[in-house]
């Protein structure tokens, strides 16, 4: 049986809350200026990739074209290797970065992307990709429609 829009809403403003805490919380351990280095450069990869699909999606960008390639594992050789770098991708074991997870310290930044997202039809999808041979590895940030709820 669905939810009432309150008990959806009740459900949202407490993971609201909750959020904000362990993202203050996150933060205060997070404030010397490497972290802060770190939370810029995310911060603007974040803004760049939704100026990317703000400006790909209406010039009609080929969905094999709508993606962006997110570091290395061999130094000089990628985009956004300072992004790949300060959320420390190389150390994963999970087909996402973990910045998707609520306990990572800078996921108020994936969750302000994810709602954008989400509020203009779109749904983010983390791709994890390799080489073949074992020297390089590095993530795709693409988007694909949201499922329809209809």
């Amino acid at each position: 049986m669905p939810q009432s829009l309150g008990e959806q809403l009740a459900y949202n403003l407490a993971q609201e809350k909750s959020n904000t805490a362990a993202a203050a919380g996150n933060a205060a351990l997070h404030t010397s200026p490497e972290a802060l280095a770190k939370l810029t450069t995310v911060a603007r990869f974040f803004e760049s990739a939704r100026s990317f699909f703000e400006q790909s999606i209406p010039a009609g960008v080929p969905q094999r074209k709508l993606h962006i390639v997110v570091g290395t594992t061999s130094p000089g050789c990628g985009q956004h290797q300072d992004v790949y770098t300060a959320l420390e991708m190389w150390s994963t074991t999970t087909d996402e970065p973990r910045i998707v997870q609520s306990s990572h310290w800078l996921h108020a930044l994936w969750s302000d992307f994810l709602f954008w997202a989400n509020s203009v039809g779109l749904q983010p999808v983390w791709t994890y990709c390799w080489d073949g041979g074992g020297m390089h590895s590095w993530y795709q940030l693409s988007v694909k429609p949201l499922p329809s709820t209809r």
